[in-house]
């Protein structure tokens, strides 16, 4: 593999992670705000 295609796949390979925690981050702040609402 040359470099230009292992900097590619590390690329989009660290991007895919970082949306999949973007959007577990994302999910676990939305249930905490609808958590805090649902307190008295």
């Amino acid at each position: 593999m040359d470099p230009l295609s292992g900097a590619a796949l590390f690329v989009v390979i660290t991007s895919a992670i970082l949306y999949a925690l973007y959007w577990v981050i994302r999910r676990a702040v939305a249930a905490g705000i609808k958590d805090a609402e649902d307190r008295p």
